[in-house]
């Protein structure tokens, strides 16, 4: 989802200040007027996305206060504040690391419009990905897909929690089906992984939606065997996610060389988003 042209204003006004220190949700910094200063100003005050306040000549004018802009003159020195509120309208993380501690969001596979990474100088979603954005993208892209592949998630803990994605899958006598559950909590561990090579994934996925034979169903259910084989052998002390994503390939591999007698095991609905 592409930032919005407010946002992307804000962002041009933090770095024309030459991105001054942004603590508790706020930056400020004193600096001289220019037409550019002027314009980017005045547009951001009269879009009202943004608490901004200005101190020109010992007077303070803000949004919040519903001033109108006042009137400012090249070579004029003033004194800028402005919050971002950390919602819809604009996101300002310190860097990767924070995005990944931070942003609920990353936990259900979205990211979020209106995202500012300080440290990389980055736009989420507007400028191209640095390589540990790019890992977050692929990470994003892995928890929706297996959201698809699970029997089912829960959501009960609230939009910006993790889900708890169950698989439900049969015992080694194919008589008793039991839950296997991972959680999609994030860490900067992640960032230490190669991406996840998610194309078989997506090749299975797509089959069963548009195919729906048993084909289809039968190597979707492979797929989810193979998973939980390996989600099963996670240390109980150990990020169970960030793991996973370390040891996709045995993923791969075990789908790859799953024994024929899964071949056959009746398929589950996926549950639906």
């Amino acid at each position: 989802m592409q930032a919005s042209n407010h946002f992307k204003q804000l962002i041009t006004l933090y770095r024309l200040l030459r991105c001054p220190a942004f603590e508790n949700k706020t930056f400020k910094t004193t600096a001289i007027c220019s037409l550019d200063l002027n314009n980017l100003l005045s547009a951001l005050w009269l879009s009202k996305q943004y608490t901004i306040e200005l101190t020109v000549d010992e007077t303070n004018y803000a949004t919040e206060m519903g001033d109108d802009f006042p009137s400012l003159t090249e070579n004029q020195s003033l004194h800028i504040e402005v919050t971002v509120s950390q919602n819809e309208r604009g996101f300002f993380y310190k860097n990767v690391s924070e995005w990944i501690a931070l942003a609920g969001s990353l936990k259900k596979g979205r990211i979020a419009a209106n995202t500012y990474l300080i440290d990389e100088d980055l736009i989420v979603d507007e400028e191209p990905d640095n390589e540990e954005v790019a890992k977050i993208r692929k990470t994003c892209l892995l928890i929706e897909q297996l959201s698809e592949l699970a029997h089912y998630h829960d959501e009960k803990q609230g939009s910006n929690q993790a889900y708890r994605l169950v698989f439900v899958v049969p015992d080694k006598d194919d008589k008793v089906y039991r839950p296997v559950i991972i959680e999609t909590q994030l860490t900067d561990d992640i960032l230490l992984a190669e991406q996840p090579d998610i194309s078989l994934l997506s090749t299975i996925l797509q089959e069963h939606h548009t195919s729906n034979n048993i084909h289809a169903s039968e190597r979707l259910s492979v797929y989810r065997i193979a998973l939980t084989e390996i989600i099963e052998k996670i240390p109980g002390d150990t990020q169970t996610f960030p793991y996973l994503i370390k040891h996709w390939p045995d993923v791969i591999e075990n789908c790859n060389y799953s024994p024929p007698k899964y071949q056959t095991y009746p398929p589950k609905p996926i549950a639906q988003q």
